[in-house]
């Protein structure tokens, strides 16, 4: 089968939304699938070069050209970052300075939205010449994920090119009510239920997310095909755990007003006052460009002693970090509108075989993540829409893995072994293959 992946984010970007069309490319390729990438070559993170298409057998074509910052780093290993554009009211505090730039723009007429649009117009020109230049080829399919509006269109474009079925991927809705105007949300409503209606079949990444799509296309079904992760081998020496101490690690992403330790923080405190535990003996390591929001969130029960901020790592170090730690912490939020929400840390969690800790903000009990870990057994999730219960049971919960961890021995996991399976990427990419055979009638 002959497969076209169009995507904005890609490797060699290490941003997260880069993982899955990666992972899709590689495994499909390895199936024996004959698949080519289409990206624009941007780097929005740091390139890490230990991805390579080269090994993996599929063709990437970067349609920003050979001069773009990935196809440069392939060739030479060397990345120039490039300079930051001066953003106005530079020597305002970064929340006052956000209200100033919106102000701005609305003195000169234009939204977020708008010039999201103008970047999804210029950006389309350069994805159809790319597409026009393999006109002569033949695909059997097309697989476009949305996390950026232009693959929609690109994607809608190459199924009409090639005459063949088109995929259309959603890492997110497009239709967020809670974080968009009236105008603006309306409007993409229209989109995204014109694109689903377009679509052959359209995949969300979890059940919840399928949820928020289905409301604005009720009469299409929406598939599910999670995100997952690749096995890393960790030397076993890396893996050594402190002797004496409850390691906690999250690395990662802090998310104003949705990304919230606080009930972790809590239970410590509420524990330490009552002697259960010794706050001298829990560790709490952060590695990331958001420390401060993880100490403001600490500073309210008074436990940031514990914390130890390690800064931006790279990915070896990160990896690292995680390994030597006892308990996996990942937070994510569950609201109205805002269901299926699972962070792309949880399944670093999985592969980093340790005791998962969910933290999961907002006014909905019965997340994505809680319903996972109903049947696998991955660690503990502790959701803020449950309210005490939730909050009782995170303490208990706490005491156990900190006794254990006193005791000299290691924090209690038992997953169910199918955690391991599900997840994995070769498992998802056999999923995909199938919703592709079911379009095409191929099997190869």
């Amino acid at each position: 089968m002959r497969i076209l992946i169009i995507t904005t984010l890609f490797p060699p970007d290490t941003a997260i939304a880069a993982v899955r069309p990666y992972m899709f490319a590689k495994y499909l390729s390895k199936m024996g699938h004959d698949v080519t990438v289409i990206r624009p070559g941007i780097i929005s993170l740091l390139p890490d070069d230990t991805f390579t298409d080269k090994k993996n057998g599929f063709r990437v074509i970067s349609y920003l050209g050979e001069d773009s910052p990935a196809d440069v780093f392939e060739r030479t290993h060397i990345y120039e970052k490039p300079a930051q554009k001066k953003k106005k009211f530079a020597f305002l505090p970064d929340s006052i300075r956000k209200k100033f730039a919106a102000f701005y723009r609305s003195l000169k007429k234009t939204s977020v939205w708008q010039e999201e649009k103008k970047r999804t117009d210029r950006l389309n020109k350069l994805q159809y010449t790319a597409i026009n230049r393999l006109a002569d080829e033949h695909f059997d399919i097309v697989w476009a994920t949305f996390g950026n509006m232009e693959n929609i269109n690109a994607g809608r474009y190459a199924a009409s090119v090639f005459k063949c079925p088109w995929v259309l991927d959603f890492r997110d809705p497009i239709a967020n009510e809670a974080f968009q105007k009236k105008d603006e949300y309306r409007e993409r409503v229209e989109i995204q239920s014109k694109a689903i209606h377009d679509a052959d079949i359209s995949v969300a990444v979890s059940y919840g997310g399928a949820l928020r799509l289905q409301r604005t296309a009720p009469d299409r079904q929406i598939e599910v095909i999670y995100n997952g992760y690749d096995e890393v081998e960790i030397p076993e020496e890396a893996a050594v755990t402190e002797n004496g101490k409850l390691v906690f690690c999250y690395t990662g992403t802090v998310y104003k007003g949705r990304s919230d330790c606080s009930m972790l923080f809590k239970a410590i405190s509420i524990l330490a006052d009552k002697g259960e535990i010794d706050i001298n003996n829990i560790v709490f390591k952060y590695a990331g460009k958001h420390f401060y929001d993880i100490q403001m969130q600490a500073r309210k029960y008074k436990v940031n002693c514990i914390l130890h901020d390690n800064g931006y790592m790279g990915k070896e170090a990160v990896l690292e970090l995680q390994a030597k730690s006892d308990v996996f912490v990942v937070l994510a939020w569950n609201g109205t509108g805002q269901e299926g929400v699972i962070s792309g840390k949880f399944f670093e969690g999985i592969r980093c075989h340790k005791p998962i800790l969910s933290i999961i903000s907002g006014d909905l009990p019965d997340s994505e993540h809680y319903r996972i870990n109903q049947k696998y057994s991955y660690g503990f999730c502790c959701e803020e829409g449950r309210g005490h219960e939730s909050l009782d049971a995170l303490c208990d919960w706490l005491k156990t893995a900190y006794d254990a961890k006193m005791s000299g021995n290691d924090v209690e996991y038992n997953p169910k072994p199918e955690l391991f399976t599900d997840f994995r990427y070769d498992t998802l990419t056999k999923q995909l293959e199938a919703l592709f055979v079911k379009l095409t009638g191929e099997r190869q």
